[in-house]
C-alpha cells in the first residue's frame, strides 16, 4: 500500500473541504505566464499524490486506485509539461518513480536478471511496457539523449531496450502485429493500442538515435495496421483481433488509441519526411473528431457510458486524445490541421475549467459539472489538456518551478512550443551492454525468423 489508512482518511477529509467548485475558472490561453502557472499547479497535484514504494518495484501510485500503466501515462504528462513550459519542479519525483519501475540498476521494466520472476509476479503486458517507454521519450525530449534516471541508466537506453522487448512479441500470424499479452497461454489478442504505441515509440527512437532500423520496424507495423482491417479505409480505428480469428475484429473505438495514433503519424512524418503520413493524419483526425468530438467538445463515447469501461480506461481516454492532437500539431506543417487542433483544444479547456477549483484541482468531466475527487485519475485529463494548450500557445513556468533542479545528469532543453523534433544526423550503435534476459531473438523462433528475414531486429 502506498498510503496508510490514516493518510487516505486525510485525503478524503481534504477533498471534502476543497473539492467544491465555487465559481467558473477562467484562463486566457494567450497569456503564457497564466497558462504556465495553471499547468504547473495542475501537474504538481499529480506528483503530490505519489508516494514511492521501492519494496514493491512499481514506481506507481496507490495500486488499489491507479494501475501501473496509468502511472506511466501521468509521468509522461509531467515530462511533457517540463518540455513545453520549462517547469522542472516535478521532474525529480517522476525520475525517482522511473528508477523504481525499472528495477533500479537493472534499467529494465521487466526486471532484467529478475525477469522470469517479475513477469509472473506483476503480469506485465506489452501495452504496459509501451506506456513507460513513451514516457521515457518525453524525458528525452525535455532533457536530451543524455537524461539519466536516478538509478544511473539513461532514459533513452531503457526506451530502446523496451522497444526490443515489445518487438520480440511481433509475429506474422494474422499478417503481423505485436501481441497484447506476453504470455500466449493466457491471451493471444493483438491489440491496436500495443501496435500504435510501438509505431510512435520506434519513430521517436529513430529520430533520437539516428538508427533507421527502428523506422523500418515502425513502417512494417504501420503497414500491418492499415492492411489488417484494424485501421479501415474510412479511418475508423478498431480495438484489436484475436489470433485464432484474424478476420474477426473487436470493433470498440477508444479515444486513447486514436490519440496515440495521431501522435504516431506526426512522428512518422518527421522521421521520414513523407507527405503520405501527413495525408493519413489529416484524414484520421477528421474521422476521429467526428466520433470523439461530434459537437466540438472532446468526449470518449464508449467510456462515458455507464458500466462499459473500467476505471483505468475511463480516466485516461480524453487526456491521451488531446496529447496526440498536440503531438500532431507540433509535427505537422498543415495549417488547416493546426487550426482544427487548436480550436478543439481551446474548446476543451473552456469546458474543463468549470470543474477546476482555485487551487487547480480538477475533474475528469468536461461536458457537465462535477466536483473534483482530488485523485490522480480525476486530475490527469485536465492536467494533460493544459499541457496540450501550452504546446500550442506557448507557456512559461513560474520562476521557482523553472529554476528547480529537475533531472540530474543532463541539461534541460529549452521549453518548446510548436517546434517539431528533427531527425538525428548520425547513427550511433545501440547500447552494447543492454540485453534482455530471456528474449527469443534467435532465428529459430517465429519472431526471430521474421525479424532476421526483414533485417530489422535492433540489438539492444
Amino acid at each position: 500500500m502506498l498510503f496508510s489508512r490514516s493518510a487516505l482518511a486525510s485525503v478524503v477529509l481534504g477533498a471534502a473541504a476543497l473539492s467544491t467548485v465555487s465559481a467558473q475558472m477562467t484562463l486566457d490561453l494567450t497569456d503564457k505566464v497564466a497558462l504556465g502557472a495553471a499547468a504547473h499547479a495542475a501537474t504538481a497535484h499529480i506528483t503530490d499524490l505519489y508516494t514511492a514504494d521501492p519494496s514493491k518495484g512499481e514506481g506507481a501510485f496507490n495500486s488499489v486506485t491507479t494501475s501501473w500503466f496509468a502511472a506511466a501515462i501521468m509521468w509522461a504528462e509531467v515530462f511533457s509539461n517540463s518540455r513545453y513550459t520549462g517547469d522542472k519542479a516535478q521532474d525529480a519525483v517522476a525520475g525517482g518513480a522511473f528508477a523504481v519501475a525499472s528495477f533500479n540498476g537493472e534499467g529494465d521494466f521487466l526486471g532484467g536478471s529478475q525477469r522470469s520472476f517479475t513477469s509472473k509476479l506483476y503480469g506485465r503486458w506489452n501495452d504496459d511496457l509501451g506506456w513507460w517507454a513513451l514516457a521515457a521519450m518525453e524525458a528525452v525530449d525535455a532533457y536530451g539523449a543524455t537524461a539519466v534516471i536516478p538509478n544511473g541508466e539513461k532514459f533513452l537506453d531503457v526506451a530502446q531496450l523496451t522497444s526490443n522487448e515489445m518487438w520480440e512479441q511481433y509475429d506474422t500470424t494474422c499478417g503481423g502485429g505485436i501481441y497484447w499479452n506476453r504470455d500466449r497461454s493466457q491471451n493471444n489478442y493483438k491489440s491496436t493500442i500495443t501496435n500504435v504505441e510501438f509505431i510512435q515509440l520506434a519513430a521517436r527512437l529513430a529520430m533520437a538515435t539516428g538508427n533507421q532500423t527502428y523506422l523500418q520496424m515502425a513502417e512494417v507495423t504501420y503497414k500491418w495496421l492499415s492492411t489488417s482491417g484494424l485501421l479501415t479505409a474510412d479511418n475508423i480505428l478498431y480495438d484489436g483481433m484475436n489470433n485464432n480469428a484474424c478476420g474477426t475484429l473487436t470493433t470498440n473505438r477508444y479515444a486513447y488509441s486514436a490519440g496515440v495514433l495521431l501522435g504516431a503519424q506526426g512522428y512518422m512524418y518527421q522521421a521520414t519526411q513523407m507527405q503520405s503520413y501527413l495525408d493519413d493524419s489529416k484524414a484520421f483526425l477528421t474521422a476521429s473528431l467526428a466520433y470523439f468530438a461530434p459537437g466540438g467538445l472532446v468526449t470518449d463515447p464508449l467510456c462515458e457510458a455507464p458500466n462499459v469501461c473500467n476505471k483505468d480506461t475511463a480516466a485516461i481516454g480524453k487526456g491521451l486524445f488531446v496529447r496526440g492532437m498536440a503531438q500532431l500539431y507540433t509535427n505537422t506543417n498543415d495549417a488547416a490541421v493546426k487550426t482544427t487542433i487548436q480550436t478543439t483544444i481551446d474548446t476543451a479547456v473552456t469546458a474543463a475549467l468549470k470543474n477546476c477549483n482555485a487551487q487547480w484541482w480538477c475533474s475528469n468531466e468536461w461536458a457537465t459539472t462535477k466536483a473534483t475527487l482530488m485523485s490522480a485519475y480525476d486530475q490527469y485529463s485536465t492536467a494533460e489538456l493544459l499541457v496540450a494548450a501550452a504546446a500550442i500557445h506557448g507557456a512559461t513556468a513560474p520562476g521557482a518551478a523553472a529554476a528547480a533542479t529537475g533531472l540530474t545528469g543532463a541539461v534541460a532543453a529549452p521549453a518548446a512550443s510548436g517546434a517539431a523534433n528533427s531527425p538525428a544526423t548520425t547513427t550511433p550503435s545501440a547500447p552494447a551492454r543492454k540485453s534482455s534476459a530471456d528474449a527469443s531473438f534467435g532465428a529459430g523462433s517465429i519472431v526471430g525468423a521474421f525479424a532476421v528475414a526483414l533485417g530489422v531486429l535492433v540489438s539492444a
